[in-house]
């Protein structure tokens, strides 16, 4: 049987290979324990975000909710300000009658917040309801509908 004989050149570097791989082997323990931790945390941090787009989501709703209440509320206050235009301006109804009724002052109302001109409203109304509507006459109901 053949035993190999080592020398002291020999012996000194396996002792520095077998320190090197155990280094390594440390190292290697390190990382794996900290990429442990690292997906621990990952999982903690998506269960955290998930909670937060949760909240969000109500907020949202709660949100939506509260817009369609004003926007309810607008309507209401529009349909206040066309009926408080319309109606006569003394008991008797004496002076002069306006051009306009309730629903043509809504719409002139809606078309005018829609940035449309005077011109343009006119025009829509003297296609809708006939007539000869001029863009001071929408003026004057526009702006008696404001007061």
């Amino acid at each position: 049987m053949y035993i190999p004989i080592f020398g002291s050149k020999e012996i000194e570097a396996l002792r520095v290979e077998n320190k090197r791989l155990a280094d390594k082997a440390n190292t290697l323990e390190v990382q794996l324990s900290v990429r442990g931790r690292s997906i621990d945390e990952m999982r903690v941090a998506l269960r955290n975000a998930e909670e937060i787009a949760d909240s969000h989501e109500q907020q949202i709703g709660k949100l939506k909710e509260i817009i369609r209440e004003k926007d309810a509320e607008i309507a209401d206050l529009k349909s206040r300000l066309v009926e408080k235009c319309i109606r006569p301006c003394n008991e008797r109804g004496a002076g002069r009658k306006r051009k306009a009724t309730s629903e043509q002052v809504q719409l002139i109302l809606s078309l005018k917040m829609e940035g449309k001109s005077y011109r343009h409203i006119a025009s829509v109304l003297s296609a809708k309801y006939g007539g000869n509507w001029n863009k001071s006459t929408v003026r004057n109901a526009h702006l008696s509908a404001k007061n």
